[in-house]
């Protein structure tokens, strides 16, 4: 970063060389040519030097973010809603900022909801076994469990991608933690009588 005065150097010695760029650059050891191009720009359009941007005004004062951050916890805290209303900032990075340093702590965090607990597989079991053997509409499933209506069948949905197997058994990966009630098996037939293969013990 040049200051003012390396730039009032480097335009006067640019005029002075009869606005050469690469004389100009070859006797002060800087800038390039496209930062020595700006500068004469700026100055012929404005007739000054032009200033670094570290050294200028800041372009929003603190009024202004002051306003900006009352209007964003005032209004729902939404960032974009704010931009709108106000005009400024056109950056949602720079607003936020703004907020954590004008009301530390009060910007929204984008995120899980730590108030959400995660559903444990014996749950979804128990819910998806229920669905299956319903006879009646799932909302019923659903009000016993104190789930909506799409949650239940989000289990429903999960459990079926899964195939057979549980979540703590043996099987292929899976791309979700989900679960399948395994098939009911046919009850053993106890009158009949059942001839297993002797084995030898070697």
């Amino acid at each position: 970063m040049y200051s003012k005065e390396q730039r009032r150097i480097a335009i006067e010695t640019f005029i002075r060389f009869d606005h050469s760029y690469a004389d100009t650059i070859a006797e002060l050891g800087y800038p390039d040519r496209h930062s020595l191009r700006n500068w004469w720009r700026e100055y012929m359009e404005t007739g000054e030097v032009p200033v670094p941007k570290h050294e200028r005004e800041p372009k929003y004062t603190l009024e202004m973010r002051r306003e900006a951050v009352e209007h964003y916890l005032s209004h729902g805290k939404r960032l974009a809603r704010t931009m709108r209303a106000l005009g400024y900032p056109k950056s949602r990075e720079v607003l936020g900022d703004w907020i954590d340093e004008i009301a530390p702590g009060q910007r929204r965090r984008r995120g899980p909801n730590p108030r959400t607990e995660a559903v444990p597989t014996e749950k979804k079991v128990q819910v998806v076994a229920e669905l299956e053997a319903r006879t009646g509409p799932a909302e019923e499933v659903a009000e016993r469990h104190k789930k909506a209506r799409h949650a239940i069948h989000g289990h429903a949905l999960t459990a079926n991608r899964a195939g057979p197997y549980l979540d703590n058994s043996p099987g292929p990966p899976s791309h979700s933690r989900s679960v399948r009630v395994p098939k009911p098996q046919p009850p053993l037939n106890r009158s009949r009588t059942y001839t297993f293969p002797e084995t030898s013990d070697s």
